[in-house]
């Protein structure tokens, strides 16, 4: 018999077997990302453990995670953006 506890799957939570596992950085949403450098500046620079994840929710996550640095750029370049007008306007 295997001591090993379970592999379960960090976003579906269902119960993987060792072939399915497929290990990633955890998902940081957009939202959690501003939280943390607001809250705890030194998370930032943190290196997170990998979790696991099934192969269907793998190719679900590689979509999340693009939609939320999306998000990230389209933040920083509104940023850079209003910092310029205030440059070129304000002062």
């Amino acid at each position: 018999m295997s001591t090993e506890s379970p592999v379960v799957c960090t976003r579906c939570k269902r119960q993987l077997t060792p072939d399915d596992v497929r290990m990633a950085q955890p998902l940081i949403t957009f939202k959690e990302l501003v939280q943390a450098a607001f809250k705890t500046p030194s998370l930032l620079s943190a290196t997170l453990p990998d979790v696991p994840y099934c192969p269907e929710c793998r190719v679900i996550i590689a979509k999340q995670r693009q939609t939320e640095q999306l998000k990230f750029l389209g933040a920083a370049i509104a940023i850079l953006a209003i910092l310029i007008v205030l440059v070129l306007f304000v002062f």
